[in-house]
């Protein structure tokens, strides 16, 4: 390709004098827009980012093969704030909802309560509804549905339905004070009570146990309280 330089030659002439002559170095040559577009052009710059990738962890709960609910009965209060406690005691969720609660002939539905294993809930059995307790799954206001529960005696049985003669619907069972209490042969029969009765004090707000299958007057004691 032909390459055109500028070249610029001044000569300068002295007047009169020694006659040098001067001159100027020529300029650096300049492109042609030939020479331009002959030049390589580098190529873009080009940046790859890698891929985004984001990790999910999923957590899931095993839940054994033959989880059940067992349900018990943890702690009964006398008097004026008179209450029940039921526990769930197995490794399975359970539900209160189509049990009794029954003293005597007199009898209560429970509502639809869910239990997970460990959890419990307060059934108010007074005049009025219990205070809130900390550590209470759920709390249910039954009123003195199933009669007082005093110190002096009573007992408390818990069926799985309406069939209150049958050893087979009783699910738990605790009587205090004055033998004799009619649910007690049921509850005998079941094979859940040994046929005794709860050893209560005067002063004793309430009784409690600690236990499962608690199906002995052994397996609960009074409570002390002011």
């Amino acid at each position: 390709m032909r390459r055109l330089t500028l070249v610029a030659v001044l000569m300068i002439a002295g007047c009169g004098g020694n006659g040098d002559v001067a001159t100027t170095a020529p300029p650096p040559p300049l492109t042609t827009l030939d020479d331009a577009a002959a030049e390589p052009t580098p190529p873009p710059s080009t940046t790859t980012a890698a891929p985004s990738t984001t990790t999910t962890t999923t957590t899931t709960t095993t839940v054994p093969a033959n989880a059940t609910a067992r349900l018990g009965l943890t702690q009964v209060v006398f008097g004026d704030g008179a209450a029940l406690v039921i526990t769930n005691w197995g490794n399975g969720e359970g539900n209160l909802a189509g049990r009794w609660l029954c003293q005597q002939t007199s009898c209560a539905v429970l509502p639809d309560i869910a239990l997970k294993p460990g959890e419990q809930a307060l059934i108010g059995l007074a005049e009025t509804p219990p205070p809130e307790l900390a550590g209470m799954a759920a709390e249910v206001f039954l009123g003195p549905a199933i009669g007082v529960l005093a110190a002096e005696g009573g007992e408390v049985a818990l069926f799985e339905d309406e069939a209150f003669d049958s050893p087979g619907s009783i699910e738990a069972y605790v009587r205090w004070g004055e033998p004799d209490q009619q649910g007690s042969v049921v509850a005998v029969e079941a094979g859940i009570w040994d046929g005794g009765a709860v050893e209560v004090f005067d002063e004793a707000p309430s009784i409690s146990c600690g236990v499962f299958p608690a199906i002995s007057s052994l397996d609960w004691s009074a409570d002390v309280g002011g």
